[in-house]
Order: structure tokens, then C-alpha cells, then sequence
């Protein structure tokens, strides 16, 4: 989200108020790709991988007890093999087949051995953090992470519905797989804390700028399982986090800086349905509730016509609430709720203090950033610029 907010700073030259806001798939163990061989060469830089063949293997149910982890291990060196789904899409389709079986084989057998024979052995450990680097690491991987939303996208259409990784049919099989495999009691976090350290933690850490929300969603799982985990890693991750949030803020000034609209409440571009996409206001993220009773994604209309103010927030509830803005100066306003609507449905007035500040530090035809009274940052995108409050 914020290469959007990158894009508005000067190149260099060359040389519910906004004031104050994976399921596991079971392996086809009915493959009937045949035993073709292919060698990609790895995109992690590991010179041990640049010639893995990726073929059809024996299935793990199949053979002995004595060779189950020897195969295991040929299995994860397989999914080590990094596919560029961006450049090549419709190139080597029956491997990335193969490969993808394999990784709901590794998923399944992870989740098939919690609690059965044993903690995993280091070679086990050391294989799976070097296959879940060469695929979240990788260079395809980080190269369509740093295109801007237009390039992700690729057209209007798809902005629209979002930017979705393209080698999501391999990541997101790679991300349950490290998500099982840390909440899994088979894995030792003595052994595992000298594979997944500091280093992978960061590099987890800074994949959260991916556009595809699905993979955000993974990644917030995931970070929280290996702080449960992994006590040795929660002062990093903490201090880690507040520099990313510092960073945040530090860039907003920035763009506040280069605001092209010096005078926002006497420009159009103010009106329609903004998406709110960042927020520090603990209120808005509603992080004390259960997830699964937070609003999904948080919407704010502003008419500057009519001097109306619209909140809305998405499932489960459908919350809205609306009010009157008054001009303070030419970009800023002081709000005063008036009705809010439970369920979308239910009005019952608001009370004479719901009320505060809003200042519009920057907006333009995509991006909208304001401040509230009580100091927290809100940034937005734009979502419909034809939407008007209800009257």
C-alpha cells in the first residue's frame, strides 16, 4: 500500500471515526503427470539448487518408515525450485503442476506428524527454511512485490479488484506450509531458532508491503505464531515493528509536504467513498475485538457541497454513521456526528460529544491523507468519486 504513497513524492533527478482512528489442501495422491524432468535453476542465489530436477516422486504413504524422511527432504529440495509466473505464466505449466503437488504432499505430511514420532530432526528444519526462503525470498517474487500498484495490477479492471501475485497457486501453499510447520508441537524451537531467526524474521516482516492482501493476511498469522513461538525473536520483532512504524509516519510527512491541493475544502477532489488503508488510531483497527469481529475494510464519504460526513464500516455489522462538517480554515473541520446506523439499518441519534477535528493534509485525485485532533494519521485511497451521502 504504501508504494502508493512512494509514488507521490518528487523523483529524484537523475544520476468508525476518522478523527482521532488458509485451509489446508489435501495432495492429489491420484497425479497422473508423467515422469518428465525438468531443471529450473533456483532464484535464491543457494549454487546447492541450481539444477534440482522437478519430477513426479514416490508418494510419501508409499514407502517405509526408514525412508519417509530421506524422501520428505527430496521433496522440500523440489519446492525449492522457483517458478516466475510474472514473465514466463503459461511456460512449464506440467512442472509447476509437479511442484505444486509436492507442496500439498509436505503440508499434509507436517500436519499428518504433529503429535506422532518425535520432533522434527534439524535436517528437516534446515531444508524447509531454505524451500520457504527460495519462494517468499526469491527474486520473482520480490521483483512483482516492488512494482507500483499499476504494474502489479496490470490493468484498470484489475486495480480495481485489487493487485493479486500471480504465483499465488505456489505461495500460498508455501505459506500454510510455514505456518503448520511453526505451530506444529513436532518442531523444536531450540533447533528452529538457528533457521528461522532474525534475518528470515525481517525478511517476513518486510513482505507485508505486498499488494495481495491475501498474502498480508498470511503473513499476520504467521509473525504471530513464531512471537508465541519464539521468545527469543519477541524484543526483535517489538523494535522492529516500531522502526517500520516511525518509517510510516516519517514518509507521510513527507507527502504531506508535496501536497498539490493547498486548499482542499474548495476542491472536488475532496467528494466521493475513500478506502481506508492505513490508520494509527487504536479505535479504527478495534484491536482489543476478536478478528472475526472487527469490519473487514472501513469507508469515508465527505461532501464538501453539502458539508456532510459519512463513516462506514464493511462486515460483519455494516455500521455507518454520518454528520456535519464546519469549516475551520481552508483545510480543516471540525465534525459533529449525528446519526449512527446499526446493522446499516437501525438509527439511533449520537450524542452532542461525538464530535472532533479533521485536517486534510493531502489529497489528489488517488491518495488522501488527514490528521485528527488527538494526533492519529489516516491515509486513504479513492474508491468511488461518484458517491454521494444520502440526504
Amino acid at each position: 500500500m504504501f508504494k502508493q504513497i512512494l509514488g507521490k513524492l518528487p523523483k529524484k533527478p537523475s544520476s468508525a471515526k476518522f478523527w482521532d482512528n488458509g485451509e489446508s489442501q489435501a495432495p492429489d495422491n491420484n497425479n497422473t503427470q508423467g515422469d518428465g524432468v525438468l531443471s529450473q535453476r533456483s532464484s535464491n542465489g543457494d549454487n546447492n539448487l541450481d539444477s534440482v530436477p522437478v519430477e513426479v516422486l514416490p508418494r510419501l504413504k508409499d514407502v517405509s518408515i526408514s525412508e519417509k524422511q530421506e524422501l520428505f527432504l527430496k521433496k522440500l529440495r523440489l519446492c525449492c525450485v522457483v517458478f516466475d509466473f510474472v514473465a514466463e505464466p503459461q511456460r512449464n505449466l506440467k512442472e509447476k503442476e509437479i511442484k505444486r503437488q509436492t507442496l500439498l504432499e509436505v503440508v499434509d505430511y507436517v500436519i499428518s506428524s504433529s503429535g506422532n514420532n518425535g520432533k522434527f530432526p534439524e535436517p528437516v528444519i534446515q531444508e524447509a527454511a531454505r524451500m520457504v526462503s527460495a519462494n517468499l525470498f526469491s527474486n520473482p517474487h520480490q521483483q512483482w512485490k516492488n512494482k507500483t500498484p499499476a504494474e502489479a495490477a496490470g490493468d484498470l479492471e484489475e486495480q480495481e479488484e485489487g493487485s493479486l501475485n500471480p504465483s499465488w497457486p505456489h505461495l500460498q501453499i508455501v505459506y500454510e506450509f510455514l505456518l503448520r510447520l511453526v505451530a506444529s508441537p513436532n518442531t523444536d524451537a531450540k533447533i528452529s531458532k538457528k533457521y528461522i531467526d532474525h534475518t528470515f524474521v525481517l525478511k517476513l516482516l518486510d513482505l507485508f508491503d505486498s499488494e495481495d492482501l491475501r498474502e498480508r493476511e498470511y503473513l499476520k498469522t504467521i509473525l504471530h505464531r513464531i512471537y508465541g513461538r519464539f521468545m527469543v525473536h519477541r524484543p526483535f520483532i517489538r523494535k522492529t515493528m516500531n522502526n517500520i512504524f516511525l518509517w510510516r509516519k516519517t514518509l507521510a510527512r513527507k507527502v504531506e509536504a508535496v501536497n498539490p491541493t493547498k486548499e482542499p475544502l474548495k476542491s472536488d477532489l475532496l467528494n466521493g467513498k475513500w478506502e481506508l488503508i492505513y490508520t494509527t488510531s487504536a479505535s479504527i483497527l478495534q484491536a482489543k475485538k476478536p478478528k472475526f469481529l472487527r469490519s473487514v475494510t472501513n469507508y469515508q464519504s465527505i461532501n464538501v457541497d453539502t458539508l456532510k460526513v459519512q463513516n462506514m464500516e464493511t462486515w460483519p455489522f455494516f455500521n455507518s454513521v454520518t454528520g456535519d462538517i464546519r469549516p475551520l480554515n481552508s483545510r480543516k473541520v471540525a465534525v459533529q456526528l449525528k446519526v449512527f446506523k446499526i446493522l446499516g439499518l437501525i438509527p439511533v441519534n449520537a450524542p452532542e460529544t461525538a464530535r472532533g477535528e479533521l485536517e486534510i493534509t493531502y489529497v489528489d485525485e488517488e491518495l488522501r491523507l488527514s490528521r485528527g485532533d488527538k494526533g492519529n494519521l489516516f491515509i486513504l485511497k479513492m474508491f468511488d468519486p461518484t458517491y454521494r451521502i444520502p440526504l
